[in-house]
């Protein structure tokens, strides 16, 4: 149930983002054509910016499981029970700086203090 936590939030922040949207859309579409014109105006600012909102609305619940997950992979590796060499270390990095979890800038220095760290 408690497996995987950070897909299945991403999960609920992208059903509910689809469930405001798909609301917002049915219920501006229906104030327009049951209004009268003067006010159906009102109408279509809830289909465009009830769905904006919904849909900016769902950042910060899909930030919070993406930062769950990349911090549960990082406990993996951290707690792994077989050493890790430093091409595996070097791997790693290149997937991180891939992912975006780290910058050029970090990748090129951790990659350094691996290779000094060998020279020792």
């Amino acid at each position: 149930m408690y497996n995987n936590i950070g897909e299945k939030i991403k999960g609920v922040a992208k059903f509910l983002s689809v469930i405001g949207i798909v609301g917002s859309i049915i219920i501006g579409t229906t104030m327009i054509i049951t209004m009268h014109e003067s006010i159906s105006w009102i109408g279509l600012i809830i289909l465009i910016f009830g769905s904006l909102v919904s849909w900016i609305l769902s950042f910060p619940l899909y930030g919070f499981g993406q930062l769950i997950e990349n911090t549960d992979y990082l406990v993996a590796l951290q707690t792994s029970s077989t050493p890790i060499n430093t091409s595996e270390k070097e791997q790693a990095l290149k997937q991180w700086k891939t992912e975006g979890l780290i910058t050029e800038e970090e990748y090129n220095k951790k990659i350094e203090e691996l290779h000094n760290e060998n020279k020792k």
